[in-house]
């Protein structure tokens, strides 16, 4: 598989997430990605997750979190 095929799976289970109402409540730096965990409140205890393994998805990620800090201020 190809960096932009599994950057764009990777992408569409983000937005089919964020789509469905989840927001992103944490992410966690390990050795070969990044772990990141959704819920629809940040006090939810039903959480889900996705480890992100491509780069561009994990930048995609920090711009949606950078977007929605933006958009707190």
């Amino acid at each position: 598989m190809s960096a932009y095929e599994e950057f764009w799976e990777e992408k569409q289970e983000i937005d089919a997430l964020m789509e469905k109402g989840f927001t992103i409540v944490g992410v966690a730096e390990i050795m070969d990605g990044m772990d990141v965990r959704f819920a629809r409140e940040a006090s939810e205890p039903n959480q889900t997750g996705l480890r992100l393994l491509s780069a561009d998805a994990r930048k995609y990620i920090v711009g949606l979190i950078i977007e929605k800090q933006r958009k707190a201020l």
